[in-house]
């Protein structure tokens, strides 16, 4: 994520404003951060699922050789 700190410099100077409008919202660099870590919660999610597959197996070879 550090990585995306420098890509959207070119949009520094498109700033919400005017009396009526409520703020700028969310940045391009914010959303791109949510994105990033919504990816890494699920890639870790998977991970855990196929570790827990892979035990779960190497239990039942145990059991059938043993």
């Amino acid at each position: 994520m550090p990585r995306l700190t420098g890509l959207w410099t070119h949009l520094d100077k498109q700033r919400g404003g005017g009396v009526s409008q409520r703020g700028p919202g969310e940045t391009e660099i914010e959303t791109d951060r949510r994105v990033v870590r919504d990816r890494i919660d699920l890639l870790k999610e998977r991970l855990k699922d196929f570790d827990k597959q892979s035990n779960t197996q190497r239990k039942s070879r145990g059991a059938l050789c043993g």
